[in-house]
């Protein structure tokens, strides 16, 4: 027994694994694992194509199982990559690897708070799968950071370009839905295949709410836009130019004015970074900033003013009458008052929440018919805990401040990258985990 005790100690604390093992990871060049890393994201994307492919022509849906099955794969990739850093990686001292990993630290620490969450839950069950709209429980935590790691195995930057590339085009992939459903008569010529595209939530693709398909709208978007400042061919420069007006078209048809607020917040961001990494860029910037101008414009006069009525309703609900309570409740599509009930609910459960997907029937208490609070800040903090969505702020927070303070060395890739993230984490103000 001792002598087992010994050899465990010896693998961990001085050894980091047995020699064998070691020069198996040690002959596994870099490149092949961040190309593994690369083809398994691009196979999780393309989850979201099958499934829209296979409900237009067969009606059916596999989308929970292409997820599991996908993200198991994922899983598998994130203990292998995470064992053989740690047995061949460059050796550091504890306080060193927390400095340079500060945000994974903060991250890791974030899922195991989640996962003890889950089991204190009243509905185990719910907690570890989530609910039948979207199975987005403990199960899919563990796949969410499996995929993060593989992104974080991928250090280059033809590899990063590519990934940017395949998101806005499965993104325009998935918004030729919104196309067929704005031009009826294109539904009426397709037949049955018309009809399964029909059947579903009008301008949420594969979706069943619209804000649902804003969330994944909005990276495709950003990523068009910061690709148009990252290519150096003026043809490929177009081409995305072109998707994102494309893109921007199907968002603000969408009628979601969250994500359009967090793409103009993104492209100011995006010009204002992209700009200071390389001042050659601005020619490149000022271009997605004219489309977005000239798009927003021609969509809101041919649509009815959808821009606009959006921005009027905000502009009604801040200066909304403080004497009337209901309605001001009723704000931000009822958002104002999901969060005041919700901040009522943390204070009853602060350190780990309710678990995943644990407030249905809280909120059902308070007369709310909703599931969640439509903030993921909140959100977290419901289901987590106080301390869980504060960590995950921090880790944002040190991520941004980090690459701020690097912008001018960092590769334009990076910087695109992190306008995407930027713009999405200005949407979690108003949305949900998906």
């Amino acid at each position: 027994m001792e002598n087992k005790k010994s050899k465990i100690r010896e693998i961990l604390f001085t050894d980091r694994g047995g020699t064998n093992t070691k020069e198996i990871f040690s002959k596994i060049q870099d490149k092949h694992i961040e190309r593994i890393g690369f083809i398994l994201l691009i196979i999780m994307m393309l989850t979201l194509f099958e499934e829209q492919i296979l409900r237009a022509f067969f009606n059916i849906s596999i989308m929970e199982q292409g997820i599991y099955i996908n993200g198991a794969f994922t899983e598998i990739f994130a203990v292998f990559y995470i064992a053989r850093s740690f047995m061949v990686g460059e050796k550091q001292s504890v306080k060193e690897f927390i400095k340079t990993h500060i945000w994974d630290v903060l991250l890791f620490i974030m899922l195991t708070i989640a996962t003890i969450s889950a089991f204190n839950s009243e509905d185990l069950q719910l907690a570890l799968r989530g609910m039948v709209i979207r199975h987005d429980g403990l199960l899919a935590y563990f796949i969410y950071a499996s995929v993060y790691v593989c992104a974080k195995a991928i250090k280059s930057n033809q590899l990063r370009r590519w990934l940017l590339r395949s998101m806005s085009i499965l993104i325009g992939l998935l918004s030729v839905n919104t196309v067929f459903q704005y031009y009826n008569e294109l539904i009426g010529r397709m037949g049955y295949i018309g009809e399964n595209i029909s059947r579903y939530g009008k301008y949420s693709s594969i979706y069943f709410n619209i804000n649902h398909f804003e969330y994944v709208l909005i990276l495709g978007l950003m990523a068009s836009a910061t690709l148009v400042v990252i290519e150096e061919k003026k043809v490929l420069k177009s081409v995305w130019l072109c998707m994102f007006g494309y893109e921007l078209w199907c968002l603000i048809i969408n009628n979601t004015f969250a994500g359009f607020v967090a793409v103009v917040f993104g492209t100011v961001f995006m010009a204002i970074f992209m700009t200071v990494n390389n001042r050659k860029s601005i020619v490149s910037v000022i271009s997605v900033i004219v489309v977005l101008v000239i798009v927003s414009i021609v969509t809101d006069y041919k649509n009815d003013g959808i821009i606009r009525k959006n921005v009027f309703d905000v502009y009604g609900d801040v200066n909304s009458d403080e004497n009337n309570m209901e309605l001001e409740d009723e704000g931000g599509s009822g958002r104002i008052g999901l969060w005041k009930d919700s901040f009522e609910l943390i204070k009853e459960r602060p350190l780990l929440g309710y678990g995943p997907e644990g407030i249905c029937n809280k909120y059902a208490e308070y007369g709310m018919i909703s599931d969640r609070p439509h903030n993921e800040y909140i959100q977290h903090a419901l289901f987590m805990g106080i301390p869980a969505g504060i960590i995950y702020i921090t880790a944002l927070l040190t991520l941004f401040i980090t690459m701020l303070r690097k912008i001018k060395y960092l590769p334009k890739e990076i910087v695109g990258m992190g306008v995407v993230v930027f713009a999405y984490c200005v949407s979690a103000f108003f949305g949900n985990t998906l």
